[in-house]
């Protein structure tokens, strides 16, 4: 493949990147991708619907507090005090592993740290109406039962299946006892590492991800992994996650590959995918600006 022929289609890299931004406690990261998604059409709808899947996603016991009032549709606020907060991400982790034992892959229950959880997460997905009759029953704290009524309401927006997942999944953790309380985290300093917007989620990432695989020898799904877990999911500071730290030896057991050694070809891979992507991340980004330049990005 000649890799001028790479090229973005959409808004896609600055969507991976504001959450990559929101995980990492990067707040110019995620302001630049705010201005640039809201110069779009129907970028204040996306976002909208987003930032609450992202902080399930990335701060579970956080999404009833910041997303229970009116307001703020567009206003990336809610992100940046998730953002600015260390992280639990227990509700994706156990939503990763509540699709893949509804896909039928019993090695799940090998790593869940409870197989009944993962059942109860799965029968929530098949009989919403009842799960939510019994978790608003269930939770032992008001801020519980306000977590459930956002929840309640966010699924209805999501559609991809690890989405929906990790907000029942949330809902479940909520009535489990007192919300984990998430410890406030001062604004990262250091340089954002911009080229991990390009993910497989874009178009530009999944082209440069099937390039370094061919090339390293390693399978697409593989290499997938290793970039997610190994930089793109990396965060500010994680609170203790047993069902995400679960979901991540799940994910390796898939790939065939220990982590020690996905480290050691994510090494090799990290540099060759900079080396190809070049700056292109930051001018495909640029050159969508509608009407106006949107400085995405530092030297």
């Amino acid at each position: 493949m000649d890799q001028n022929e790479i090229r973005l289609s959409d808004f896609s890299l600055a969507k991976s990147l504001l959450q990559k931004g929101v995980r990492r406690g990067h707040t110019g990261a995620i302001a630049r991708a705010s201005d640039l998604i809201l110069s779009q059409d129907g970028g204040r709808s996306w976002i909208r619907t987003r930032s609450k899947i992202i902080a399930f996603e990335e701060s579970w016991p956080m999404a009833g507090e910041l997303f229970c009032g009116p307001g703020g549709a567009e206003d990336p606020a809610p992100l940046l005090s998730c953002a600015l907060h260390s992280k639990q991400k227990d509700a994706a982790g156990l939503g990763a592993l509540a699709v893949a034992w509804a896909d039928g892959d019993a090695r799940v229950m090998d790593v869940a740290p409870s197989k009944k959880v993962v059942a109860i997460v799965c029968a929530a997905m098949d009989r919403p109406d009842a799960f939510w009759q019994w978790a608003e029953k269930a939770c032992p704290t008001g801020p519980a039962r306000t977590l459930v009524s956002v929840a309640r309401s966010t699924v209805k927006a999501a559609y991809a299946p690890g989405d929906i997942a990790t907000i029942y999944a949330a809902a479940y953790l909520a009535t489990q006892g007192p919300l984990p309380v998430l410890r406030p985290m001062a604004p990262s300093s250091a340089p954002f590492p911009w080229w991990v917007a390009a993910d497989k989620h874009t178009a530009l990432g999944a082209e440069v991800l099937s390039l370094v695989a061919q090339e390293l020898g390693q399978a697409y799904r593989g290499m997938v992994s290793m970039l997610f877990h190994l930089e793109g999911a990396i965060v500010n500071s994680l609170e203790p996650s047993p069902w995400w730290d679960a979901a991540r030896r799940y994910s390796f057991l898939c790939c065939g590959i220990g982590e020690e050694r996905a480290r050691e070809i994510m090494k090799e891979a990290r540099w060759r995918i900079i080396e190809i992507m070049g700056d292109r991340v930051e001018r495909e980004l640029q050159s969508r600006a509608k009407g106006h330049q949107v400085q995405m990005f530092e030297k």
